[in-house]
C-alpha cells in the first residue's frame, strides 16, 4: 500500500503571531542549546529563530518561532510511512495568558500553535527568583555568562520519554544515533513549502512492534523493550499531564513504578517534558563533570556532592541543571584555562 498523503492550506497558521516574552528572556540562550545538542536534528535552528514538526494533539503540526517574523510557511502536506495514516497540520490556538501586542516590545514571531511553542521555549515563565537564589553562589559565574536563559522542553512528551530512555547508560552522540533511527525508520515527514520536516513516531507506531524490530538497528533488547511498553502504557490511556504541577518526589514515586524508569529517568521527564522547575538528576555523568569543573575539584562530582551544592538552589534546580550542561556543551571552562 502506498503512502498516504494529506495536503492543506495552514491559514491563520501562516500569519506569525507577536508573544511577548518575560524581560529577561533570551532566545538567542535557547537557539544555541538547541544548536549545538545531538539529539536536536529534528529542529532546524539559525541565528534567527527555530522551525521544527511536532505531534500535536495526535497530529503532525508545524511550529516556527523567530525573532523577525520572516519565515517559511507553505503549502503543507504530511507523509506517513508505509499504511501509517497521519492528519493534517491544525490551526493555532492562542495560549491563555499570553499577551499579544501589535507594539512589540521584546518577544519572538510564533508560526504555528502558541501552546506548542510555549512549552517548547517557556515564553513568560518568571525566573528572577532565579537570579536571587544565585546571587553570591559559585554558580554566579556561570549565570553571569547565560542570564535570561530558559530550560528549552519537548512539545511532544512521548518524544521527549523516548529520548530520555534511548539516553540511558549510553553517550549523548549514540543516543542521538538511535533516536534518529526511530525518526527514518517509523517517523512521519511534513512537507512546509520546499522543506521537509522529520517528526517523531506515534506511540501507536512504537506500540505496534516488537523489540525483534529495533534489534537491527543498535537498540539492545532491554532499551527496545522499555520504549514499546512505554508507547503501549500511553496508548493504553496513561495520562502524563498529571506530573506537571507534582511535587518533584511524588511525582518520581510514582514514574519510578513505570518500567525501564529509574530515578535519573523520572527526573529527566520531569525536566525535559514537565517543564519542573526544581530537578536535579545528580546521577548525570555530564552534570557532575561540569559541577567538578565549576569547583575546580579536579575530578567528577559525586552524587552525594551535586544533590548537596543543589541545595542552596531550591526550587530552581532545573535551571541549574541546565546552566552547567550549557556551559559544559560550550567548553566554557576549556576556554577560560586558554585565556
Amino acid at each position: 500500500m502506498g503512502e498516504n498523503v494529506e495536503r492543506s492550506r495552514q491559514g491563520e497558521a501562516g500569519q506569525p503571531t507577536w508573544v511577548r516574552t518575560s524581560p529577561e528572556h533570551r532566545f538567542e540562550l535557547q537557539l544555541a542549546y538547541l544548536s549545538t545538542h545531538p539529539g536536536a536534528f529534528v529542529e532546524r535552528v539559525d541565528a534567527g529563530g527555530c522551525a521544527t514538526a511536532v505531534r500535536w494533539r495526535d497530529r503532525p503540526t508545524f511550529v516556527e518561532v523567530r525573532v523577525d517574523g520572516e519565515g517559511s510557511v507553505g503549502d503543507v502536506s504530511v507523509k506517513s510511512p508505509k499504511s501509517v495514516k497521519a492528519s493534517s497540520p491544525v490551526e493555532p490556538a492562542p495560549l491563555s495568558g499570553i499577551r499579544e501586542s501589535q507594539s512589540p516590545t521584546r518577544g519572538v514571531w510564533v508560526r504555528g500553535p502558541v501552546e506548542v511553542a510555549d512549552r517548547m521555549f517557556q515564553f513568560e515563565a518568571d525566573i528572577r527568583g532565579f537570579d536571587n537564589a544565585v546571587a553570591g553562589s559559585p554558580l554566579e559565574p556561570v549565570h553571569q555568562l547565560y542570564r535570561g536563559f530558559k530550560p528549552v522542553c519537548m512539545a511532544d512528551p512521548f518524544q521527549g520519554m523516548c529520548w530520555v530512555i534511548v539516553g540511558q547508560q549510553v553517550n549523548v552522540t549514540f543516543a542521538a544515533k538511535l533516536k534518529r533511527t526511530l525518526v527514518e525508520k517509523f517517523g512521519d515527514t511534513l512537507q512546509v513549502g520546499e522543506a521537509v520536516y522529520r517528526v517523531f513516531p506515534s506511540p501507536e507506531r512504537i506500540a505496534g512492534l516488537e523489540p525483534e524490530d529495533l534489534r537491527p538497528f543498535q537498540f539492545s533488547r532491554q532499551k527496545a523493550s522499555y520504549l514499546i511498553s512505554l508507547a503501549r502504557r500511553i496508548v493504553n490511556g496513561w495520562d502524563t499531564s498529571v506530573y506537571e504541577g507534582m511535587e518533584a518526589e511524588e511525582a518520581i514515586a510514582h514514574l519510578t513504578q513505570v518500567k525501564g524508569v529509574g530515578r535519573w529517568s523520572a527526573e529527566c521527564f520531569l525536566l525535559f517534558v514537565f517543564r519542573h522547575p526544581d530537578v536535579l538528576p545528580a546521577a548525570d555523568i555530564g552534570l557532575r563533570q561540569a559541577l567538578g569543573k565549576l569547583l575546580g575539584l579536579g575530578r567528577n562530582a559525586t552524587e552525594v556532592e551535586l544533590r548537596e551544592f543543589g541545595r542552596m538552589f531550591a526550587g530552581w534546580r532545573s535551571y541549574v541543571s541546565q546552566y552547567l550542561w550549557l556551559a559544559l556543551r560550550e567548553g566554557r571552562w576549556e576556554k577560560e584555562a586558554v585565556d
